[in-house]
């Protein structure tokens, strides 16, 4: 049977750094319009994330904790996807609850994942200060001095700028480390 070739995992969070990036230079560009536009393709760039993530869970971990936590991930990411995608109104109105909430679950959830894979992955200090900084960006939204929905838009591409960054880094840091780098995503 002749193997099938896969795209490496630091491929793909190097794509992914990119288009954070391009999201948080898109937000302090045109903040209103980045808003509506979140609105409408966080339900998809979720759905995408999490099949990518279930992808990578199915085919590419190595342990069954890896891949539970990588599950988990996912099933978080899909339970966001309806919200988003089933209820444009109230996804609309309450964004930035919303997208608070993802980032202090995933933050939490890669913390968490980081510790318990400790000595499994050598990565995951990088693991744990995405966590870290997932966290913090959802305690500066859910307290944002104003309400105003253009004034919510700085934290979220202040946090779309530096995970891509991160994304790019580790993707070139932990090249060789595919374990280290599925954890990542």
């Amino acid at each position: 049977m002749i193997p099938k070739k896969r795209i490496p995992t630091g491929w793909l969070l190097i794509v992914i750094g990119f288009i954070f990036i391009g999201i948080g230079i898109f937000v302090f560009l045109y903040p209103w319009h980045a808003y509506y536009r979140l609105t409408k393709y966080a339900g998809i760039l979720l759905l995408m994330n999490a099949a990518l993530l279930l992808y990578i869970a199915a085919n590419r971990t190595r342990g069954a904790r890896e891949r539970n936590w990588i599950l988990v991930e996912s099933t978080v990411d899909f339970l966001f996807v309806l919200i988003f995608l089933f209820n444009a109104l109230l996804s609309l109105i309450v964004l930035p609850f919303f997208i608070a909430t993802w980032m202090g679950l995933m933050g939490g959830l890669k913390i968490a994942a980081s510790i318990a894979l400790k000595t499994k992955i050598t990565g995951w200090g990088f693991i744990l200060t995405e966590g870290i900084i997932s966290v913090l960006f959802s305690i500066w939204v859910f307290n944002a001095p104003s309400h105003k929905a253009v004034s919510v838009t700085i934290p979220i591409g202040l946090f779309a700028l530096l995970m891509g960054t991160i994304n790019i880094i580790e993707a070139l840091r932990f090249k060789k480390k595919e374990n280290t780098l599925d954890m990542m995503l």
